[in-house]
């Protein structure tokens, strides 16, 4: 499933709409979306068979939103310009996820950012 622009309640809307096919979704795909971390981890929670999810310019979500929602069984994360994601979910997925595929796409300063931070 795909959503562009969505926001918390197209979320719920998609929850309320599909919610006997929720569970046979496998594939999640957020592209410059306002949902929040609240939203995100609602809609994850209802996609039982979530196994692949994309993030792209996602910047309403924060790093813990972010890892409270990813479900233990994900297989691939694709996380791309969502300019509040660095290294506390780059440490989880390495630490809890046995995930086939991942894909991170930071800017410079983040990148700065994350090396300051390991430095200090």
């Amino acid at each position: 499933m795909k959503l562009d622009s969505a926001a918390d309640e197209d979320s719920e809307d998609v929850l309320i709409h599909f919610s006997q096919g929720t569970q046979l979704i496998q594939t999640l795909k957020l592209y410059s979306s306002s949902i929040t971390d609240k939203g995100l981890y609602n809609l994850i929670d209802h996609l039982t068979s979530l196994k692949e999810l994309e993030l792209s310019s996602c910047n309403e979500l924060s790093e813990d939103g972010i890892v409270q929602a990813l479900p233990k069984k994900l297989e691939k994360l694709v996380i791309y310009d969502c300019i509040h994601v660095a290294d506390i979910v780059v440490s989880f997925v390495a630490k809890s996820l046995n995930l086939l595929e991942f894909h991170l796409q930071v800017s410079i300063l983040t990148l700065i950012y994350i090396w300051a931070k390991a430095s200090s």
